[in-house]
């Protein structure tokens, strides 16, 4: 194989991996992103068609069509790279699509056959047999505020809850109205990095009716959640950087609103 030319199935991993790690997009570590990709060439040596379908697929950004690309699913669903677990589909549409991808934002195209949410004993991680979509949000938000607008994204550490608005903002979540009594919770956060929770999902209780989400290393209470006392052993440079902007970032104060 030439320098410049596309791989095939018949050259060697070493090679094949080469010029796949070409065509990352930058959001992982260079190490894990090699490792991820080895693993699947290696997966995927005995199934030229498919692998050749990967090749394909990724050189081209997904100009061609292209089959689906199939691994093993394991027990759980989850596959472990370099000490880290994660959704195989999600790993690899991070690795060469969407680096600040979340887990829930992935929708199958339908023409895969073997996608993940299909539950077949093998999982498809063709980059481009998936769509992203919106996550799924929580309830109305309503912005009560008419200052300047700031929009935050982490590209690799984020919350489940996202967090859009003004500078100092507010936001008020109006759910519809109901005769049934007041849950012991009006709200839950949780702190993902990657697609991997990181600490304890935090409850908001219904008598705390503001709570602030910062980056901060005092201890969280009923009406604050405190990130920067969360601590991950897989942490990456790319979600240290992003939790860093988070840090100093203004807080983030969400209101719970009950409509009579």
């Amino acid at each position: 194989m030439s320098v410049s030319s596309t791989p095939t199935s018949n050259d060697a991993c070493l090679s094949i991996v080469h010029s796949l790690m070409c065509h990352r997009q930058g959001g992982e570590s260079e190490s894990f992103s090699k490792r991820a990709i080895e693993s699947l060439v290696k997966k995927l040596k005995e199934k030229k068609d498919e692998l050749d379908s990967l090749i394909t697929a990724v050189t081209t950004n997904g100009a061609h069509p292209s089959k689906c690309v199939t691994i093993q699913r394991t027990l759980d669903g989850r596959l472990q790279v370099a000490g880290r677990k994660g959704f195989p589909h999600v790993i690899y549409a991070r690795l060469w699509r969407w680096p600040d991808l979340h887990k829930n934002e992935l929708k199958h195209v339908k023409y895969c056959q073997f996608a993940f949410d299909l539950k077949c004993d093998s999982v498809c991680v063709n980059p481009y047999h998936y769509e992203r979509v919106a996550s799924p949000g929580i309830g109305e938000c309503v912005f009560n505020t008419h200052t300047h607008t700031h929009t935050q994204t982490l590209h690799t550490g984020h919350l489940t809850l996202s967090l859009s608005g003004p500078v100092h903002n507010e936001l008020v979540f109006q759910p519809p109205i109901s005769t049934h009594p007041a849950p012991d919770y009006w709200c839950s956060i949780a702190y993902f990095e990657m697609d991997v929770q990181v600490g304890e999902t935090f409850k908001v209780p219904s008598s705390c009716p503001v709570v602030t989400v910062d980056g901060y290393v005092d201890p969280s209470g009923g009406d604050r959640f405190c990130l920067g006392q969360l601590s991950n052993v897989h942490r990456t440079e790319a979600i240290e950087r992003a939790r860093h902007v988070h840090t100093h970032m203004t807080d983030h104060t969400l209101t719970h609103r009950l409509i009579q």
